[in-house]
């Protein structure tokens, strides 16, 4: 049934310019015939959008000047380039990170005893002698400070 859903100031704004569709335009033309005064506010923007035609209908059937072309064409090289340009420093990071921290992870790994495994070895605790950690008091309250 016509009229069943609210109308939106989108809607009507798309009315006037005559970009609805067509099952929606007539719910739209009921609405305007019981509401005068949306309808005289729709009108007020027909007629804007007349006169903003007018006034620029013959510049906008015109060709684009070729140096705003050239202008255009220049700014959206300079786009893919920086955009290339960020892409390849991206995957130049991601690949050092990865490989410095293969690095690391083969490098401190006991099993492989690397140099940083072997001095890890070397003053690591007994293992039945783990730390204890004990929470700091100061002032007569906890502190987030730790004691080793």
């Amino acid at each position: 049934m016509p009229g069943d859903q609210p109308i939106s100031e989108d809607e009507l704004h798309a009315y006037v310019d005559g970009d609805i569709a067509p099952g929606r335009r007539l719910d739209i033309a009921l609405y305007l015939a019981r509401h005068p005064e949306e309808a005289a506010r729709m009108e007020v923007f027909r007629a804007q959008r007349e006169a903003i035609r007018a006034l620029f209908d013959d510049i906008a059937h015109q060709p684009v000047p070729p140096r705003l072309r050239r202008l255009m064409r220049r700014h959206a090289q300079r786009r893919a380039r920086r955009r290339r340009t960020g892409m390849v420093v991206g995957i130049a990071a991601a690949a050092v990170v990865l490989v410095t921290g293969r690095a690391i992870v083969h490098y401190a790994a006991p099993e492989h005893g690397g140099p940083a495994a072997e001095a890890a070895a070397q003053h690591a605790p007994a293992s039945d002698e783990l730390p204890v950690i004990r929470p700091l008091k100061q002032h007569g309250r906890w502190d987030r400070n730790f004691e080793i």
